[in-house]
């Protein structure tokens, strides 16, 4: 069984809930997720899904929440 990743280059997506995730660049991305703008290799976007996604709540609950801490 070959476990080596056959994707070398992947753009990172974000989701209509503000959720990130990387995909590979030579495939559509699914409907409801736009490009960020970064691409490059497996780790590289793994370091920057890591830097920018701080709160990995779904962006419903982040506006729920708000409307109940007013």
């Amino acid at each position: 069984m070959n476990l080596e990743n056959p994707y070398k280059e992947y753009k990172v997506v974000i989701s209509l809930e503000k959720q990130y995730s990387m995909w590979p660049t030579c495939k559509k991305i699914p409907f409801g997720w736009k490009e960020t703008g970064k691409i490059g290799n497996q780790q590289e976007c793994l370091v920057f899904i890591n830097e920018i996604w701080t709160d990995l709540k779904p962006n419903i609950f982040k506006k729920k929440y708000k409307k109940k801490k007013i």
